[in-house]
C-alpha cells in the first residue's frame, strides 16, 4: 500500500511552550520542554486552508488497513429523559474492526513505519492498543512486538498473539516503558506508544487518527449540536485527538462552539492536578476499570479539558458497574471505564455542571470483551 506524507503537514509544534520542529517522528516529545524538566507532546501544524476532508488535516495519505471508523452513533433518549438532559448519544467504538477506538491510531502508526522503511512496530500496553496494532500491522506483514505487565488480562494477550504478534511480559507497568524505549531508541521498532517517565503522549502521527472521531460527530449531530463529550481517560491520546479535531473543525468554521470535553477516571489523578497538584507527580489507585487504570497524567490530557472549559470526573469501580449494567438494558455493551462515563453524566447533572438542555456524547471505547 502506498503512503506519502501530506503535502499539507508543515511540522510539530509543542502544545505547552510552543517550540516548532520540523516534519519528523519525535517519541519522546518536545525537547526544549524537556530541558525544563517537563514532559509535553507535539502536535501536528497545516497549510491555514487544508480542509478536513479527505484527509486535508491528516498527517499522511494512506488508505485505511482495516476499515476503521465511521462508528455508530447511538441514540439513548430513555436514559436522557431520566438524567434531564436535552439528548443523550452514545459513540460505538467498539464497532471498529479490532473492538476499540485504537484503530484509529494503529493505522496511522503503521502507516508511518512501512513509509520509513521500519520492519517493526512496538507498543507498551496491556490491552485495546496492543490487539490493534498486532492486528493492523498483520494486514501489511509486519512484525508487532507488544510489551505487557505480567498479569494482563488472558484474553487481551490471547488475541494480541492470534494475529502473530510477539509478546514479552515484564514485572510492571513501568518496566513495560523501558524495554519498549530501548527497542525504539535502537531502532530496530517504530513505536506505538509512549515510553517515558513521565509520559508525554503517544505517537504523534498515531495520535492524529482520533481527530476523526471528532470530526465524524460534527458531521453527524451539526455544527451546534453538541455540548458535552465524555472521554475515558488515562494519558490523554483519545482526549486530545478529539479537541484537535474539533478545534479545526471550530477554526475552519464548520463548528459554532467547543464543546465541553470531561475525562472520566477510577481515581484523583486529572482532577488533582487542576486542584493544585504538579502533573509530573505520581497518582496510584487500584481499579477494574483495566483501560485507564494507569498513574500518571499528560499535559495533553490537561489541555484538552482545559482548553475545552470541561473538567475531570472520578468514578469509582461501584458506581462505574452500575452504569454498566444500566447502559447494557438500553442496548449498549460497554468496557467499564467507558459505562463510568454515565456515572460521569450523573454527577454532572446533580451538580449543575450541565444544564437539562444539554446535548451530550459518551465515547464507548469497546465493549469489553476481551476481558
Amino acid at each position: 500500500m502506498k503512503v506519502q506524507l501530506n503535502p499539507n503537514l508543515l511540522g510539530f509544534k509543542c502544545i505547552r511552550c510552543g517550540a516548532r520542529y520540523p516534519v519528523g517522528d519525535y517519541f519522546e516529545g518536545c525537547s526544549a520542554c524537556a530541558r525544563e524538566g517537563h514532559a509535553a507532546s507535539l502536535a501536528a501544524q497545516y497549510v491555514e486552508s487544508a480542509p478536513v476532508e479527505n484527509s486535508g488535516r491528516m498527517p499522511l495519505v494512506c488508505e485505511s488497513y482495516l476499515g476503521e471508523g465511521q462508528t455508530p452513533l447511538h441514540s439513548l433518549d430513555e436514559l436522557a429523559s431520566q438524567l434531564g438532559v436535552a439528548r443523550l448519544w452514545a459513540k460505538l467504538e467498539s464497532a471498529n474492526p479490532t473492538g476499540s477506538h485504537k484503530d484509529r491510531m494503529s493505522r496511522y502508526v503503521v502507516a508511518r513505519a512501512q513509509q520509513l522503511g521500519i520492519p517493526k512496530v512496538v507498543a507498551a500496553t496491556s490491552g485495546n492498543a496492543g490487539v490493534s496494532l498486532a492486528a493492523t500491522a498483520a494486514s501489511v506483514g509486519m512484525h508487532a512486538t507488544i510489551v505487557t505487565r505480567r498479569g494482563a488480562p488472558g484474553r487481551w494477550v490471547e488475541a494480541i498473539r492470534g494475529h502473530g504478534a510477539e509478546v514479552i511480559e515484564c514485572p510492571d507497568a513501568a518496566s513495560r516503558w523501558v524495554e519498549a524505549g530501548k527497542m525504539a531508541q535502537a531502532g530496530t521498532h517504530y513505536p506505538a506508544t509512549n515510553h517515558l517517565t513521565p509520559p508525554v503522549g503517544s505517537n504523534p502521527f498515531g495520535v492524529q487518527g482520533y481527530k476523526s472521531l471528532g470530526y465524524e460527530l460534527v458531521a453527524e449531530l451539526g455544527p451546534e449540536a453538541v455540548d458535552a463529550i465524555l472521554v475515558p481517560t488515562d494519558r490523554g491520546d483519545l482526549l486530545w485527538g478529539i479537541y484537535e479535531g474539533l478545534r479545526e473543525m471550530k477554526e475552519l468554521g464548520q463548528l459554532a462552539k467547543m464543546p465541553r470535553l470531561f475525562a472520566t477516571e477510577p481515581y484523583p489523578r486529572i482532577f488533582s492536578v487542576l486542584h493544585g497538584a504538579d502533573y509530573r507527580e505520581s497518582f496510584p489507585g487500584i481499579s477494574r476499570q483495566a483501560s485507564v487504570a494507569g498513574s500518571t497524567v499528560t499535559w495533553q490530557a490537561l489541555c484538552a479539558v482545559r482548553a475545552s472549559g470541561g473538567a475531570a470526573v472520578v468514578v469509582d469501580d461501584p458506581v462505574a458497574e452500575s452504569s454498566r449494567l444500566e447502559l447494557a438494558r438500553n442496548s449498549v455493551a460497554a468496557e467499564l471505564c467507558s459505562a463510568a462515563s454515565l456515572g460521569a453524566l450523573r454527577s454532572l447533572v446533580a451538580d449543575n455542571t450541565l444544564s437539562p438542555g444539554a446535548t451530550v456524547v459518551l465515547i464507548i471505547t469497546s465493549d469489553g470483551t476481551l476481558f
